[in-house]
Formats: structure tokens, sequence, C-alpha cells
């Protein structure tokens, strides 16, 4: 394997309750000094071209310096900094300026959780959106560089904030933030009605007015579901995408030193509905870090996946929009297997929540219709063709 992903839950606890996590079991364990090292360890293996170590919870930043130690471990596996990314995912309450230097300084890639406008924000928890806009403030006028390239909004969207979604992606485009990546939530979405789409695609009609406007006048694309290349063909696709936890390709060590295919199936922190396929999903548990059979284990997870009842695929999948093989975005649509898997059995293990593929549909139908980035320069900017084209990510699977 050339590259390597190694998630490190540092922690089980949180400061804030959200309302639509699926971590609905913390606890205050925390993670031990050497699992995380035979962690590091093993993401350090022969042949590797690239080792990232993503730090994430609960919240990290509750163990700051059990975050500083291991990066001070790591950097010493790769002194000269060739192979080694560290990114962290926080929900930025507890950054001060002593953290945010650090981050800076050790060339973090940064994931900072926030919803947007104040009424959406209510939903992480009461005062937190006045705190993560004097966070942006300080990074865009401290950290520019880290601001300008290092830094991404994941905004999630639940039925509830829908009808300021694209307030919140207008607040965020006034604070400049380069990077804003929207995503629904995948736990279930009770209250959520079919009809509620027409609102939904209200909201990302607003979305892509907006971001045309800011492409005229700064000849930047920051909501990232809009960005494109010439050469995507928008069209029906054969084989869905098959979500990477389920071929063993990235690993997550939780707090209790247990190694899983992602965190979404840490047991650390939540607890599973009976009945649910997450409770079928132990075999992308790979076992105690330290375990000499974890490479084995980790090598059949693919083969595992194919032999069981699990959902793998969107064949034969369906919501009340209808059957995804019939359409239109079919073979692009990225569903996360969790948002299935907490489903009760007797809906069937093939019934897509409504709210995701509202949102997977109107999130492609938007994108389909959005310019190319060498196309939307050319058209709104062309000066500043040459100089941004290259420079912008494309939208993450």
């Amino acid at each position: 394997m050339a590259n390597e992903c190694l998630s490190l839950i540092l922690t089980a606890r949180c400061n804030l309750h959200c309302s639509y996590c699926y971590q609905n079991a913390k606890t205050n364990r925390r993670a031990e000094w050497d699992a995380i090292q035979a962690g590091i360890d093993m993401a350090f293996g022969d042949g590797l071209s690239q080792v990232e170590l993503m730090f994430l919870g609960g919240e990290p930043l509750l163990e700051f310096e059990l975050l500083r130690r291991a990066v001070s471990y790591a950097e010493t596996l790769d002194r000269d900094r060739k192979c080694i990314l560290f990114s962290l995912i926080t929900n930025g309450t507890l950054i001060t300026e002593t953290i945010a230097e650090y981050l800076d300084e050790h060339k973090f890639d940064i994931q900072l959780s926030f919803d947007g406008v104040q009424p959406a924000q209510l939903y992480r928890g009461d005062g937190t959106f006045e705190i993560l806009n004097c966070v942006l403030d300080s990074f865009r006028i401290g950290h520019p560089q880290l601001f300008r390239s290092r830094l991404r909004i994941a905004l999630t969207v639940i039925p509830e904030t829908v009808s300021c979604l694209a307030d919140s992606v207008r607040y965020l485009i006034e604070k400049n933030v380069p990077d804003i990546f929207i995503n629904c939530c995948i736990t279930p979405c009770p209250g959520w009605q079919k009809e509620q789409i027409h609102e939904l695609d209200r909201a990302f009609a607003s979305i892509a007015e907006l971001s045309r406007n800011h492409v005229e006048q700064t000849a930047a694309i920051p909501v990232m579901l809009l960005r494109k290349s010439d050469d995507e063909i928008a069209k029906r696709g054969h084989q869905p995408p098959l979500c990477s936890a389920l071929t063993g390709r990235t690993l997550a060590l939780d707090p209790d030193g247990q190694l899983y295919t992602c965190p979404m199936f840490a047991e650390s922190y939540q607890k599973f509905q009976p009945g649910s396929l997450m409770e079928k999903a132990a075999m992308l548990k790979l076992g105690d870090v330290t375990d000499p059979e974890i490479r084995k284990r980790r090598s059949k997870i693919a083969e595992s996946v194919r032999s069981s009842d699990l959902w793998t695929s969107l064949e034969g999948c369906y919501s009340s929009y209808g059957k995804c093989e019939e359409c239109d975005y079919y073979g692009r649509c990225s569903v996360c297997p969790v948002s299935i898997w907490q489903t009760p059995n007797a809906a069937g293990p093939y019934r897509i929540p409504d709210f995701v593929c509202a949102f997977n549909r109107l999130a492609l139908k938007y994108r389909d219709q959005f310019p190319s980035v060498p196309t939307a320069l050319k058209k709104f900017l062309p000066e500043a063709e040459s100089q941004v084209l290259g420079k912008l990510p494309a939208q993450p699977e």
C-alpha cells in the first residue's frame, strides 16, 4: 500500500452535544500512549510514499497534549517531513492562539465543523457561533496561509436547518472561507417529509447563484460540491462507488486501542440500535492494535464484506423518490453505509434514507448545471484564469 491514512480517536469525550451526532454514548475514555504509538508504527510501513495522521474525537483538542506527543513521535520517524501529513477534525471551540500557532507551525490541515449562521449552529451548541466567528477571524488575520490553504469548513445540513442553508453559505463566503464542504447528516431524520425536497432545491439554487456571483467577483469557487473539471462527464455510471471502509483501505484507532476500518464503526462512543445492520458490522473491527493478526484480517475485509449481507452498493436500493437504478445520478451518488445500517432491519438493507437521497440528488443536479472551473473562469473573469487553474481541489468523494 503506497499511502496510509490512520485516524486517531484521541478521546470519546466531547464538550458539545450536537443534536445529530452519531456518537450517542460518549464517555470519558482517552487513548493510551502505548496504543497510539503502536498505531503510528503500523502506519509507517515499508514502501509507503505518504502517511496521514488524522486526529479526531469526540473533541480531540480536549487531549491536546496527547496530540502533541503523537506529532513529536511521528516526526522522529520522518525527520525530513517528506511523507507525513497531519490533519485535525475539530468543532473549533477550544482553539486558542497557542493551539492555532502550533497547528500552523506543524502544517496541519484543519476541518472545522461549523454549520453557519446562528440558527443552524444552535443545533451544535448555544454560544458556539460567536466562538467560531472569532476563530475564523483570528485564522484569517493571524494565520493567513493556514486560512487560505489548509482550512476547510464542514457544514452539516439537517432537515431543521434547510431553511437557513443558503444564508449559512453566504455568511461563510462573506468571511472569505476558501473551502466549504456541505454534507447531510447520516443519522435518522424521521421528521423529513418527501415534499420538503422543494425547499432544499430552492436552497441549492440560491447557493448556485451566490457562487456564480462570487466567481465573477473573485475567480474563486468556495463551495466544493460545485467545483468540477472540464472532463467530468455527467452521465449514469454502471458500478456505484464502494466505501473505502468496506475494502480495508483505511484505519481508525479508538480510545480502547481497537482498530476499525472507519471511525464510524468505533464502539467506544456509540451504542448500536438493536436490529440494525450496525450490529453485523463487527467484521470491520480488526481488533487490538498490538495483535499480530491485524494485517491478515485487514487483507480479508473486502472478501468478508462481499460474502455477507451487509449493504455494499446502490444496486437494488430505493427511497421515497424512486429506485436508485432508475435515477439519473446512479453510479455517481455517494451514500455512507452507516446511514443505511442504522435503519432497523424491518426497513431492509436497501432503504436509502429520504433526506440523504434528496440531498444527493440536488447536490449532483446543481453540480451538473454549474460551469466547470475553467469554463467559469473564462466566462466570468478571463484574465484570472491562468492564475487560478489547478489551485482548486476537487470535491472529495
